[in-house]
């Protein structure tokens, strides 16, 4: 199978042959800039004839709820609160020092933002939707992964799209039951819309197999994000291509003891109950433990405002002030280079080290330094958590150290745990 992948700035063509890269971000080796998978005769013939067909399957009425809504009800989504995750969960989330400032909210019951992998809805039924009704790049993304799926017996595609605007997050997924029966494939890509994402979104697949004793069997390449239910089985590799994670699949499934006792699924009816369930098992799961609260009545009238303002806000303007409005934009969203803040930050601890070895002893200066630079990357690590932009980190000789950074629109609650997050872990680790 050949995949063609055209830039859109300079025009370059590859022909790519190796699977492995489909999932993968590509730049133009000549421009740099990120290249669009292309589907070729044969997979746009698939995707017509596979992934379209039977359009009407996507919008019957499903378990009693009808049409599937345009705008799913308020009530479907559910808000994430994460000083009820464990410790060893906010270090999945933050494999750095930046873990400490979140152990220290949730002490206090601080909720920080965030956007779980999985997605905080009631159930994914009223997400339902076609692969025609998504956008151009999203298609792109699913294309090349439904044909490696494919070859492998994959069939009949399932699509679900989800904007949440409580976690300003949106989800794309995909189930494709195999024509076996034994599992259906699962495909997500999640966005952060948020500053403060690290990482940049990519396609994950997992594999599912469902039992009738409630438990589950999951083969899966994405990345640890939240603890698991007891009645899922998870098996877990993250450098694995889709191949590669569907014969680790195979190979489990084949030496199960709970292997008289699978749920087949081979049709989309099929595929929509497996992943129904597991998603109501996490849910469950999540929302024993407090990590997703129900909206409440005020949470649920600004989701449907934000639905409303959506539909009704027209796709182009024709603005007056929109040049303006961009030049706003454009300073607000702005960041500096990290080369400079580096260099800033040693030019003004040597300086300081230098006068403050002239007006005190060198002793006391270099017991000064470490202390201001822990004092202050308190105050850093909480401004870098909450969002703001162009942080630098700097000693003002015979004074102190600094931070500085901008937010243009930051809550009262968060300039207070920014003024805290200095002090109080100097506090705690005098005690």
């Amino acid at each position: 199978m050949v995949v063609s992948v055209e830039c859109t700035s300079c025009g370059v063509t590859l022909n790519i042959r190796n699977r492995e890269i489909l999932q993968r971000k590509m730049l133009c080796p000549q421009c740099r800039e990120p290249l669009p998978l292309v589907l070729d005769a044969e997979e746009e013939a698939y995707v017509e004839a596979e992934i379209n067909a039977d359009e009407s399957v996507e919008a019957a009425v499903v378990i009693g709820l009808g049409a599937v809504p345009t705008q799913p009800p308020a009530d479907r989504f559910q808000k994430a609160y994460t000083p009820s995750l464990s410790l060893r969960e906010h270090w999945w989330h933050n494999r750095n020092p930046l873990v400490l400032l979140a152990w220290l909210l949730k002490l206090l019951r601080i909720p920080l933002p965030g956007s779980p992998e999985d997605p905080a809805v009631t159930s994914l039924m009223p997400f339902l939707s076609t692969y025609r009704k998504l956008a151009p790049e999203i298609q792109t993304v699913f294309g090349p992964a439904a044909m490696v799926l494919k070859d492998e017996g994959f069939r009949s595609p399932v699509i679900y799209q989800i904007d949440d605007p409580v976690q300003n997050s949106e989800y794309h997924m995909m189930a494709v039951p195999h024509q076996s029966g034994d599992a259906v494939a699962w495909l997500q890509r999640h966005v952060w819309r948020s500053p403060l994402a690290t990482t940049k979104p990519t396609l994950r697949c997992s594999f599912v197999s469902t039992f009738s004793d409630g438990t589950f069997l999951v083969t899966t390449n994405t990345k640890q994000d939240t603890e698991c239910p007891p009645t899922v089985d998870l098996r877990r590799d993250v450098n694995a291509d889709i191949e590669e994670l569907w014969d680790t699949h195979r190979e489990t499934l084949a030496t199960d003891t709970r292997a008289s006792l699978l749920q087949r699924a081979s049709t989309r009816d099929a595929a929509k109950t497996v992943v129904e369930e597991l998603h109501l098992a996490r849910n469950s799961f999540h929302v024993a433990r407090g990590v997703f609260r129900p909206l409440s009545t005020a949470d649920q009238a600004a989701v449907h405002a934000a639905f409303t303002q959506q539909s009704s806000t027209p796709a182009r303007t024709n603005d007056r002030h929109a040049a303006v409005m961009a030049a706003i934009e454009k300073r607000q969203n702005g960041k500096s280079s990290w080369l400079s803040a580096i260099v800033l930050l040693g030019i003004s601890a040597a300086v300081f080290l230098g006068l403050g070895q002239a007006r005190w002893s060198w002793k006391t200066t270099w017991i000064l330094l470490p202390v201001l630079l822990f004092h202050e990357a308190g105050h850093y690590l909480a401004m870098k958590i909450f969002g703001y932009r162009n942080l630098k980190m700097f000693f003002i000789p015979l004074f102190g150290a600094a931070v500085t950074g901008a937010h243009y629109n930051v809550a009262g609650w968060k300039k207070v745990v920014v003024s805290l997050a200095g002090p109080v872990p100097g506090i705690l680790l005098g005690l």
